[in-house]
């Protein structure tokens, strides 16, 4: 049996834990990243073209214009546009359409001139994304939706900087149609 260092024998009834016992949380998982030195702020105004159903095609495409400021760090802009490729899940009759809408395109912006910051490496980058969203139609011209969208803005490594940006959104849209 191992020495006692202080040489007296433990409590008869002891319930604590050995001294050299301590109890530390787990972590499973790395830490989060650090948060964006970027933040942009977008306007976006959409054009689209279909071909099918005039009141609600399966396919329909695109295209998407954006500027805004940045509203976290330096002072600048991002201004682009993207091509939009949109799958309808229609079933016959219904008013309310789900959707997946994909983009690509391409974006200018000021902020890489901020050495500090990480995610935007140079004037011109990429813009990738994906949405899901619902179409209610009105009427035979009217629609309102909404949608949640997945945005990614990076340079494809043709700068040494190139973080990219990441980011969730959302859109209400209240829609005209001139058929």
């Amino acid at each position: 049996m191992p020495a006692n260092k202080s040489n007296s024998p433990p409590p008869a009834h002891s319930t604590a834990a050995p001294a050299s016992f301590k109890a530390a949380p787990a972590s499973f998982s790395p830490s989060p990243p650090p948060p964006p030195s970027v933040l942009p702020s977008t306007t976006r105004w959409k054009t689209s073209a279909s071909a099918g159903c005039t009141t609600a095609p399966v396919t329909a495409a695109g295209s998407e214009l954006f500027a805004g400021p940045v509203t976290k760090g330096q002072d600048g802009y991002l201004a682009g546009g993207s091509l939009l490729w949109r799958y309808n899940f229609i079933q016959p009759g219904a008013r309310l359409i789900p959707y997946l809408q994909l983009g690509a395109g391409a974006l200018g912006n000021d902020v890489f001139v901020d050495r500090a910051q990480r995610e935007i490496g140079g004037a011109f980058e990429f813009d990738l994304q994906a949405d899901l969203g619902l179409k209610y139609l009105i009427n035979d011209r009217w629609s309102l939706s909404l949608e949640a969208d997945y945005r990614h803005i990076s340079n494809a490594d043709i700068y040494s900087r190139n973080q990219g940006l990441n980011s969730i959104g959302g859109l209400m849209q209240l829609s005209y149609s001139f058929h």
